[in-house]
C-alpha cells in the first residue's frame, strides 16, 4: 500500500515489519491507568471489568507501572500485535478441539471470532500505515 501525497508516493511501513515491531519500554507519567478507562467501558460486564483490575494490577508486579496513554508507544501497533496473538491463539484452540472430537458449535463460534479479530487488526493496520505516513 503506498499513499499519494501532492503527487509524490510515500513510503508506507510493510505489515510484516509492523508486525515483528519492537518498541520502546512504556514511560511511566501521572496519567489515568489504561486499565481503569478499559473498566470504565464495561462496567455493565462485572466479570470483564474484573479481569481487567486483575490485568492491571499483574501489570505492575511484572513491570512496576500500571499501562498509561502517552507512554512513549503506539498502542495502535500494541493492539495490532496483540490482534495477531488471539488469532493464532483461536486457531490452536480449533486445531484442539478438533483433535479432540469436539463440538462443532464451539468451532464455528471460534472461527467466527477469528474473522471478528481479523477485521479489527486490518483497521488497526490501517491506522499504523497511516500514521506512519504522516511521519515519513
Amino acid at each position: 500500500m503506498s499513499l499519494e501525497d501532492t503527487g509524490t508516493q510515500k513510503k508506507v511501513m510493510s505489515p510484516s515489519l509492523i508486525a515483528k515491531l519492537e518498541q520502546p519500554k512504556p514511560k511511566k507519567n501521572n496519567l489515568t491507568p489504561s486499565f481503569v478507562m478499559a473498566m470504565q467501558r464495561v462496567q455493565n460486564v462485572p466479570e470483564l471489568a474484573d479481569m481487567l483490575a486483575a490485568r492491571g494490577e499483574l501489570g505492575m508486579e511484572r513491570y512496576g507501572m500500571y499501562l498509561q496513554p502517552d507512554n512513549g508507544r503506539d498502542p495502535f501497533i500494541d493492539a495490532l500485535q496483540e490482534g495477531l496473538d488471539m488469532i493464532t491463539y483461536l486457531s490452536q484452540a480449533t486445531t484442539e478441539i478438533l483433535m479432540k472430537g469436539g463440538n462443532q458449535e464451539d468451532i464455528d463460534k471460534i472461527e467466527k471470532a477469528i474473522y471478528m479479530v481479523a477485521d479489527i487488526t486490518m483497521f488497526l493496520l490501517e491506522k499504523v500505515q497511516e500514521d506512519d505516513s504522516n511521519c515519513g
